[in-house]
């Protein structure tokens, strides 16, 4: 059993959606499929917590975009 002195805590994004060349054969790779994503990742909130300021937030527009950008 692991244990830990941080509170982990997690950011779940969910149905980040794009358009995707997947499959195996040349008719499966033919045409682009949407997936949808659904995200959940470790983060750290304590500075967002002791500032409540925008700038010590994630920004998940960032994260949204670099999920679609990898899948594309």
């Amino acid at each position: 059993m692991r244990e830990t002195s941080v509170l982990e805590e997690w950011l779940c994004i969910e149905g980040i959606e794009c358009e995707c060349t997947i499959g195996v054969t040349d008719r499966e790779r033919s045409v682009k499929q949407k997936v949808v994503v659904t995200l959940r990742v470790a983060v750290d909130f304590d500075a967002v917590k002791r500032t409540d300021a925008i700038q010590d937030t994630v920004d998940y527009r960032a994260i949204c975009r670099m999920v679609i950008a990898a899948g594309e």
